[in-house]
């Protein structure tokens, strides 16, 4: 049941009504199970097919009742270890080849974003962030909840159970949900459908041979990069919408993932910005406590932030692998290190050489500022190829791509998004704030709601003209 789908429509609709409902009698909780059961089940043609994922899931709450009980950190250091490796066995990364494969296939999807959440609450319960008992129900239905299953964003367990029915759905909040519901299905429907199209025109375009890319080819390349990446934030972020916003409908707050990434200064910068949960919870369960374990072992304090140069290479490359088992991940994964670990190492440099105050005062020019911004969306630009779908394409990570042909689209697309955010960034902010400012003051209730009509509109149009709506990027980890 893909997300963009009528049925995924009607059954979001459906779980929202029953949900509310039993919710007023007391029974939300139970409700909320079944229908997320029902959302899973949809991916399976056999029962059989979900036993793997529904003993990791029921592993996981057996771990989870022996750190309750033990709390020791060998027992809370042994299930986290459990679950992780039962999550690589399923996940069949090379190093679980040692043991028997199973016998069938077997369902998959969401399985990457269980294993954030529960070792999230293997962690907090050993350290006592969550208190309290945690029951099955309100385990599986956090663990299960099928607005944010497939691709998150990843949520603490304390709040999605201090916020799940207990605020009240007024003409406001259900207005606000239905609206950002509409503008994501706008984004994957409309936008990353054209925006796709438009990356696989471009790049059937291209004569990618193995003796490489012709140099007039960089410019096309560079756009293909350029389009995808755009497509990838349209489909991606318009995803996070329906799903916040139908999380919304049923009395459910998550978090947002993403903080207009195209105004990231650098590379660390948009890791603040894009897939923000995702970001946090490596920060939070592995770059934090890895930076802490390496400092107590060395006991250089004074050198923490050169460790931490390593420590970042370290978390994004296990962050790549964590996508697949490939090696186009463990690729992936290394410039991702790259990235932050010299953006990282560049911010304890220069201000060493220059002083604070001088680099303070280099980071407040204009240009310096463009450049900045420029490099960065050139970077993700060329990291993000990884992601690209076609059988054959040929991203960065190809071997028929070489390393000067990736140079120099990254050089070609710093030069052209550079000279873009310096001419329209400075006034970017100034005409947001004053579009905001003009709709809000002829904002009625009647023009609210043909805006809302408009979107409703444009999107049954636009299913109806688009031979196939592209799915969810994230939807394969």
């Amino acid at each position: 049941m893909d997300i963009t789908s009528l049925p995924f429509v009607a059954f979001a609709l459906a779980s929202v009504l029953a949900v509310n409902a039993a919710g007023r009698a007391g029974k939300g909780g139970v409700m909320l199970l079944a229908c997320n059961l029902i959302f899973i089940g949809s991916f399976a043609r056999t029962v059989q097919s979900l036993a793997p994922i529904g003993g990791f899931v029921l592993l996981g709450y057996f771990c989870l009742i022996a750190v309750e009980h033990g709390r020791r950190q060998r027992v809370a250091a042994t299930a986290v270890v459990l679950v992780v490796g039962t999550f690589i066995y399923l996940k069949q990364y090379s190093i679980a080849g040692i043991f028997p494969d199973i016998p069938f296939v077997y369902v998959l999807i969401g399985v990457s974003y269980i294993l954030f959440r529960i070792v999230h609450l293997l962690v907090d319960r050993y350290q006592g962030a969550i208190e309290g008992p945690i029951s099955l129900v309100n385990y599986l239905n956090y663990i299960l909840f099928f607005p944010s299953f497939i691709s998150g964003p990843i949520q603490r367990y304390q709040d999605f159970s201090s916020s799940f029915l207990t605020k009240n759905l007024d003409q406001k909040t259900v207005y606000e949900a239905f609206s950002r519901i509409l503008s994501g299905y706008l984004k994957t429907v409309l936008l990353s459908s054209v925006l796709l199209q438009m990356f696989s025109g471009i790049l059937a375009s291209l004569n990618i041979e193995a003796a490489g890319l012709t140099y007039p080819g960089i410019f096309t390349y560079s756009a293909a990069t350029a389009a995808f990446y755009l497509y990838f934030y349209f489909s991606f972020q318009g995803y996070m919408d329906i799903v916040i916003g139908t999380a919304r409908l049923m009395r459910i707050e998550l978090p947002e993932n993403f903080n207009n990434p195209f105004a990231a200064l650098n590379f660390l910068d948009f890791w603040t910005r894009w897939h923000i949960t995702l970001a946090n919870w490596f920060r939070t369960y592995l770059f934090n406590p890895l930076l802490k374990f390496v400092l107590q072992i060395t006991g250089w304090q004074a050198g923490s932030n050169y460790i931490a140069v390593l420590i970042f290479f370290v978390t994004f490359v296990t962050m790549g692998v964590w996508h697949g088992t490939s090696n186009l991940w463990l690729v992936y994964g290394f410039i991702l290190g790259l990235g932050v670990s010299v953006n990282k190492l560049y911010q304890v440099v220069v201000p060493a050489i220059l002083g604070r105050a001088r680099y303070r005062a280099l980071r407040d020019l204009r240009s310096y500022s463009a450049i900045s911004s420029g490099m960065t969306f050139a970077y993700v630009c060329l990291a993000f190829s990884a992601f690209w779908p076609q059988e054959g394409a040929h991203s960065i990570m190809s071997s028929s791509v070489e390393l000067h042909i990736a140079v120099l689209s990254f050089v070609c697309l710093s030069a052209v998004f550079g000279a873009l955010y310096f001419v329209v960034g400075s006034q970017f902010a100034r005409l947001s704030n004053y579009t905001a400012a003009t709709i809000r003051g002829f904002e009625t209730e009647l023009s609210r709601n043909c805006w809302l009509a408009a979107k409703l509109l444009t999107i049954v149009g636009t299913a109806l003209l688009v031979s196939s709506i592209p799915e969810t990027v994230y939807k394969a980890f």
